[in-house]
């Protein structure tokens, strides 16, 4: 899996807000860290079994929300 650069991390007193660059390998993060905390992997692939362009993307909201994790997706 390529590399996630991390450009920032704010601790808030409720959640911790992590802002990485857009890359191709996105979704593969995304699915990875849904992987790790145990939360089903959304089925976000098209009719021809691929996933969304990332950087055809411009206003994204997405929540995934588990017993152990709560993810907010903004893509923007």
């Amino acid at each position: 899996m390529e590399k996630q650069k991390i450009l920032a991390i704010k601790n808030y007193e409720e959640y911790i807000c992590i802002k990485i660059k857009k890359q191709k390998s996105y979704y593969e993060f995304l699915f990875s860290l849904l992987d790790e905390f145990n939360e089903p992997i959304p089925d976000l692939y098209d009719e021809k079994g691929k996933l969304p362009n990332v950087f055809e993307i411009s206003d994204k909201f997405e929540h995934y929300k588990g017993d152990e994790i709560s993810i907010f997706e903004f893509i923007g």
